[in-house]
């Protein structure tokens, strides 16, 4: 939800005064809609004054205009957190997450930043301990637990910097001024761009897992043909459920590794008889594929601001964090990854559920209903996750035709439209794109790095710049060098051709 309500509130100022001057006094260049309302006049020392900017519109008279009007609406089912998060970066759902009332106790807090952690990005972590070993893939796991559960740490001590501060956008637009903002929102469009893309390809990969005479192709047409109706309702409220459904599927899958694990008693498949694994890996050039399929498990930081400032105490953050990262590291190690690649070792495929449905002596009925619910939990993310995106180009398009006086419906057309291209974008790209540990490791590797480590670091370094103590410094300037290397080298990795295959 709070990487909605940072886009809607920067898409709504384009209906309003003020984002033209703002841009100008920043001296860049920026999409429009990416400004906010308010500039807080951070000088370089420090903090100082929110300066309220009273210009005109960028459409003169958009809000005069009726059909504009009627397309606020929109903007604000997510500016007012009417939706759940249905991606939390990859992760599960955040589940409550307010816009900073504090009534969230501790234990709820564990809960949602837990489920905002763990998601479809298990599923590829037993492949990445194939690719990569025991040694080299246990050793990321805990690299990048303990350097995310820092640098979450971090981002609150950013928000602290000023208590006005709520979102991941805030804290950009503090640290480096509107670009700031504009580039935080910008990696959000195209992460969830790159999420609706991973989930195609997950419903198509598991129903075809399920009906191997399907053709994967087409398999993704009729996935478009489902999820894209969904895109089309004005409110998605109604999709909160899915949220219960992806706490289901998670919490389901690690059940039954184990489960079936003990009810096979030879290899492939089994506990009791293990598969044959390696402690190092067998071809090194797969290894950068890892860092971003080990790291996409720990990339809830564009929630985080949002569970902190919900805290009813938000002095137990630190200790919150601990305990979520202990949880999802435990998931993560010790069934995921740990039991996922003792059962299939070497036959271990891009996504564990695929393993699964290819051993017919499993107990078939809760192995259905586990693969089933593995291809419905996508299924009522991605609308939740079109939404931002759909936004994105709704806010410069459709204020202008409403200001030109088109009629009402060649203006509802043209949402249809857009909402009908960027599905068709996902789509192409997941037939042209097909690998599901591909995508997921572009998501881990950019994103993932990117939002979780060297931003956050880099934010702190310029709020706290004053205050940091030398050994600090250094430290935090490790972590971004290390975070910047391994996410260039596996995003270059995941369009190698070749990679990751047998």
């Amino acid at each position: 939800m709070a990487v909605y309500q940072d886009i809607a509130k920067s898409y709504r100022s384009i209906l309003t005064p003020g984002w033209e001057q703002a841009l100008l006094r920043d001296e860049g260049h920026a999409l429009p809609g990416t400004i906010g309302r308010r500039r807080p006049a951070w000088g370089a020392g420090g903090r100082g004054e929110e300066e309220d900017d009273e210009h005109e519109p960028l459409i003169e008279g958009a809000n005069k205009v009726s059909p504009a009007a009627g397309l606020e609406g929109l903007y604000d089912s997510y500016e007012n957190g009417d939706e759940t998060d249905g991606y939390g970066g990859y992760g599960g759902d955040a589940h409550g997450i307010g816009g900073g009332e504090g009534k969230s106790t501790f234990g709820q807090s564990v809960f949602n930043s837990s489920n905002v952690l763990m998601g479809i990005g298990l599923l590829s972590l037993p492949f990445a301990l194939k690719l990569s070993g025991w040694v080299l893939g246990i050793g990321q796991l805990l690299l990048y637990s303990a350097s995310t559960n820092y640098t979450a740490r971090i981002l609150a001590r950013c928000l602290d910097y000023d208590p006005k501060m709520a979102t991941y956008a805030d804290v950009g637009e503090a640290a480096f001024g509107i670009r700031g903002r504009i580039f935080i929102s910008v990696l959000f469009i195209l992460e969830l761009l790159t999420a609706c893309i991973s989930l195609v390809i997950l419903v198509a990969d598991s129903l075809v897992a399920l009906f191997p005479w399907m053709v994967l192709e087409w398999v993704k047409v009729c996935t478009f043909m489902m999820v894209f109706p969904l895109t089309l309702g004005k409110g998605l409220g109604w999709l909160a459920g899915g949220s219960v459904v992806g706490v289901l599927a998670i919490l389901n899958l690690m059940v039954i590794i184990v489960v079936d694990g003990f009810w096979k008693g030879d290899a492939p498949g089994s506990l009791w008889e293990p598969a044959e694994t390696t402690m190092w890996p067998r071809k090194w050039m797969d290894v950068p594929l890892t860092f971003g399929l080990i790291m996409a498990g720990f990339s809830g930081h564009s929630v985080f601001p949002s569970i902190y400032r919900d805290m009813a105490e938000p002095e137990g953050y630190p200790a919150m964090v601990s305990v979520s990262y202990a949880i999802t590291s435990f998931f993560y190690v010790g069934i995921a990854a740990r039991l996922g690649y003792l059962m299939f070792g070497q036959g271990t495929v891009q996504e564990i559920t695929v393993n699964i449905a290819s051993i017919l002596t499993y107990p078939t009925i809760i192995n259905k209903i586990t693969i089933w619910l593995m291809i419905v939990n996508p299924i009522t993310k991605y609308p939740l996750n079109a939404a931002a995106i759909n936004l994105n180009f709704e806010v410069l398009i459709l204020p202008r035709l409403a200001e030109e006086g088109w009629p009402m419906w060649t203006i509802s057309f043209a949402q249809f439209l857009i909402r009908l291209t960027v599905s068709l974008v996902v789509l192409f790209v997941s037939i042209v794109y097909p690998g599901f540990h591909n995508v997921l490791a572009i998501l881990g590797s950019f994103f993932s790095f990117t939002v979780c480590v060297v931003f956050p670091l880099s934010c702190y370094l310029v709020l706290y710049r004053e205050t940091i103590q030398p050994l600090e410094r250094i430290f935090v300037w490790t972590l971004i060098v290390i975070g910047s290397v391994l996410g260039l080298v596996g995003t270059v990795w995941a369009f190698l051709p070749g990679i990751g295959q047998d």
